[in-house]
């Protein structure tokens, strides 16, 4: 008996697959399925002379994107409720849990729009009249591959996927997220991209989340495009501040408390006075602290001098009273966990984990592959009405 469908021209083939019951969008990978759909619609509008078969298949993949957008944000929403139910019902709002966030963690969720490993030039776009470019193609799962024979411990893509559950359980209050002035010192000698992205279509997890600072100034927020400008109240916007390297006090800040809900002490950018030879004086600054603090200095003997920067991070979560110092440097993981018999290990009271660690100790479910890639803007994490300033 002869297949049908081998009956079908191509574009019968496509149509039938935009109404066809298992059509793409409930493909396992339908993370992927979206990206190379996007990326095909910016390849057809930087063409001047599309043919017309380039011209069918261009209305099928806006078709196709338009059903995604539409269903996909409640299913990233739901599958984060679902993945952060338990941990939500045990959990405690008169007892949050206290997290010291490392920058391994905030970079792997800045999802830049790239692909490792080839590249395609795009005649004309973004503008008709602009002379063909060369850009990487958009997918997100490329950039944040499996890692073949790596234990899930320590499989990158595997602990991401707990990250926002944790990021909701922020949000309602049940856990508390801190970074430090050591952390932002680290921040600011890095590429800008590296946490926040530089394109338009970049995408940052973290962009909107405003930390409290464990050991520096109140209102301490990470993202220049997340503050808010309060001309005629305080003097100059925040936003100047903010880039500003200086300790700003506003004298009447007192007179925002009822419009805005915040006293404001400092929008400092730098508050360990790095700049400029940001990696040299956070070099000599932690010099300085491993001679003031002899704890730190036995610490530093224990994880080894290349783990520095490590070791202060989880000393000063230690001396803050942190629950946990997540991260996703695995090697100081490693480290900790073959250090465990030592003395300075067990007296910690703060435990360094990975995602998939915590997610483990506060029963936090992974969220499935195929619903992580598509995790976009449009999703509870980033609702506005959610975000706002914090004080420390």
């Amino acid at each position: 008996m002869t297949d049908k469908n081998h009956c079908l021209t191509w574009k019968e083939k496509l149509l039938r697959n935009i109404w066809k019951k298992e059509s793409l969008l409930e493909s396992p990978d339908m993370g992927k399925t979206y990206h190379n759909l996007l990326l095909y619609t910016l390849e057809y509008e930087g063409k001047k002379h599309p043919t017309w078969k380039e011209k069918i298949r261009y209305k099928i993949s806006r078709k196709l994107l338009s059903r995604y957008e539409k269903i996909l944000p409640g299913i990233v929403d739901n599958e984060i409720l679902f993945c952060s139910r338990a941990a939500q019902e045990k959990s405690d709002k008169d007892k949050p849990l206290k997290i010291l966030i490392d920058n391994s963690v905030i970079a792997q969720f800045s999802f830049l729009f790239r692909t490792i490993g080839y590249k395609r030039v795009i005649s004309g776009w973004p503008r008709p009249e602009s002379p063909p470019i060369q850009m990487d193609c958009i997918s997100m799962d490329s950039v944040h591959t499996e890692y073949a024979g790596k234990p899930l411990d320590y499989n990158r893509e595997y602990n991401m996927r707990f990250v926002p559950s944790l990021l909701y359980l922020f949000q309602q209050e049940y856990i508390e997220i801190f970074s430090s002035d050591a952390l932002f010192a680290e921040r600011r000698n890095q590429m800008t991209g590296m946490y926040s992205g530089i394109g338009i279509f970049d995408y940052a997890l973290f962009k909107d989340i405003k930390f409290k600072n464990l050991d520096g100034f109140e209102a301490y927020c990470f993202i220049d495009d997340a503050l808010e400008e309060i001309d005629g109240k305080i003097g100059f916007s925040l936003d100047f501040a903010a880039k500003n390297p200086t300790i700003a006090h506003f004298p009447n800040a007192e007179e925002c408390m009822g419009e805005y809900g915040m006293v404001i002490k400092s929008t400092d950018r730098d508050p360990l006075g790095t700049a400029p030879n940001a990696s040299q004086k956070l070099d000599l600054w932690l010099k300085k602290k491993r001679e003031e603090n002899p704890d730190f200095d036995r610490l530093i003997k224990c994880l080894g001098e290349k783990n520095i920067k490590d070791a202060w991070h989880i000393y000063t979560a230690d001396k803050y009273g942190m629950n946990f110092f997540l991260t996703m440097d695995f090697k100081i993981v490693k480290t900790i966990q073959s250090q465990k018999g030592n003395r300075e290990i067990k007296g910690l009271k703060v435990q360094v984990v990975t995602p998939k660690m915590l997610g483990e100790l506060i029963e936090i479910q992974p969220m499935r592959k195929g619903t992580f890639q598509v995790l976009h803007k449009n999703t509870i994490l980033q609702d506005d009405s959610q975000t706002k300033y914090t004080q420390a």
